[in-house]
């Protein structure tokens, strides 16, 4: 576990000070994807410079770890078949 500014605990977090992500030792299979994927969203904000509360980058960074692959696969699947029919 890694022990945020305010004092909570987490598996993964983003500093913004130092534009760095860190996760757990102890990460495996999906799980470490999901927490990756919830802090590299957190440093695209940071690295483009995407401003919002903390609560809708929350929102934002869950989702992009739960459902974000399934967006991707379809997105991939859908432009092969827009190409072959072109």
């Amino acid at each position: 576990m890694l022990q945020r500014s305010d004092g909570s605990r987490t598996v993964g977090m983003t500093d913004r000070d130092t534009k760095t992500i860190y996760l757990a030792d102890d990460l495996r299979g999906r799980f470490l994807e999901r927490v990756l994927c919830h802090e590299l969203c957190h440093a695209f904000c940071l690295s483009y410079n995407v401003y919002m509360d903390i609560d809708t980058e929350e929102i934002v960074a869950d989702f992009l770890a739960t459902y974000g692959r399934e967006v991707f696969e379809i997105a991939d699947r859908l432009l092969i078949e827009l190409m072959e029919v072109a």
